[in-house]
């Protein structure tokens, strides 16, 4: 019962900022989109304090310190309750193709470590030019929908 006591005031609180008191949708959307900026911008900033360079033993580090940033925003993106009339359109546009983006750099990495285990230098190298750099999201649809971090974000192409 606490808990609940605890929420409501934040339930109330969006659509009373909001000025779309009238409007429940837009203010759970305006909700939606603050919490995922928020997610988004965190792993930004983190992605921006890893740096990959060409020494072989730190690459499989960077690499996996990209990774986990990623599956952790991810995770968090997906905890998040997406209002209901978008929830289809954002899982199909921004989403599920993070969450595949994931996967890949998941099994990128895994390949990278045991690479690198090995000892081979110039593979490890080597790897860093076959990294899952294309992401499926609709960057345009995510941008339009008010998340430009959340864009830059899933934009792989520039990490």
């Amino acid at each position: 019962m606490k808990r609940v006591l605890l929420l409501l005031p934040l339930l109330v609180l969006p659509t009373a900022c909001s000025g779309g008191g009238d409007d429940p949708a837009k203010a759970q959307k305006a909700a939606f989109v603050k919490q995922a900026e928020a997610i988004c911008t965190k792993a930004n900033a983190a992605r921006k304090d890893v740096s990959i360079t060409s020494a072989p033993d730190a690459i499989p580090v960077a690499v996996r310190r990209l990774v986990t940033i990623a599956s952790d925003a991810s995770a968090e993106l997906n905890a998040l309750e997406p209002p209901e009339k978008d929830a289809a359109e954002l899982d199909s546009k921004f989403l599920a193709p993070l969450r595949a983006q994931v996967q890949l750099g998941q099994a990128y990495a895994k390949r990278v470590e045991e690479t690198a285990a090995k000892g081979d230098q110039a593979a490890v190298l080597k790897l860093l030019g076959s990294a899952p750099l294309k992401s499926d999201a609709d960057l345009a649809f995510v941008k339009d929908y008010g998340m430009p971090q959340c864009a830059k974000a899933a934009d792989t192409s520039t990490s």
